[in-house]
């Protein structure tokens, strides 16, 4: 994983507060086994963008700051509480950041080899930047919020499954540096990935690519693309 990060970074900027924009999940449920763990390099966003503050200006004589993004390495663990609930947990890293998801996803609905679920998650980032000045206080960033998930997936055959999630989030961040020190807002965005898993035995491979779409408070939008590698067990 460490390999498939570098060569994801080389493309991106660094992030201060990072939120996990990959799903790497599917519909069906865990069950008949019990457990599911996995892990994964992927991308995220940086909730510390200029693009995000209400004072944003993109008119500006200088060209605008974009949305900053950066390297994730995520850990995902999956139980299987019944035939058709799994709780859910991940914590994940970037290079000035971590955080953690936790929640469930539940079956709604199975037609043959189709499946539809649902993942609804509590989220947080926390992140931490060294600071130059004289008193040598750290800039720090956190964000606490939620994030609910739709899947369908289509079992092609005994070895591949095709998803299609479509996710949500909304989270209240705060910075305290000296810049914006207290200062807290509301960001939302959402996405659209498309995922491949191959499964042999208990081993599981997946990739995953996808779309973001960023809005801000001056009601502008950003896209960004985002893709993911991963390896994984079930028992």
């Amino acid at each position: 994983m460490r390999i498939i990060m570098s060569l994801i970074s080389l493309m991106i900027l660094t992030g201060c507060a990072v939120m996990d924009l990959n799903t790497m999940d599917t519909a069906v449920p865990i069950y008949p086994d019990k457990l599911a763990v996995s892990s994964y390099a992927g991308l995220g966003v940086d909730y510390s963008s200029p693009f995000f503050r209400d004072d944003y200006q993109s008119n500006s004589e200088e060209e605008p700051e974009g949305v900053g993004t950066d390297a994730v390495g995520a850990y995902k663990v999956g139980v299987a509480l019944q035939e058709d609930l799994d709780i859910q947990g991940k914590v994940y890293v970037a290079s000035s950041s971590w955080g953690v998801k936790a929640g469930v996803k539940k079956l709604l609905h199975q037609e043959g080899k189709t499946y539809y679920a649902i993942m609804p998650m509590l989220t947080h980032v926390s992140g931490i930047k060294e600071n130059d000045d004289e008193y040598g206080n750290d800039d720090k960033f956190k964000s606490y919020g939620m994030e609910v998930t739709g899947l369908i997936s289509r079992q092609i055959s005994q070895y591949f499954t095709g998803t299609i999630a479509m996710r949500y989030n909304l989270s209240q961040y705060q910075e305290h540096s000296a810049e914006y020190d207290g200062e807290s807002y509301l960001i939302t965005h959402g996405g659209i990935t498309a995922n491949l898993r191959l499964k042999s035995r208990a081993l599981f491979l997946g990739v995953e690519y996808g779309v973001e779409i960023l809005p801000n408070p001056a009601v502008e939008i950003q896209l960004i693309p985002t893709i993911a590698l991963g390896i994984g067990f079930q028992l």
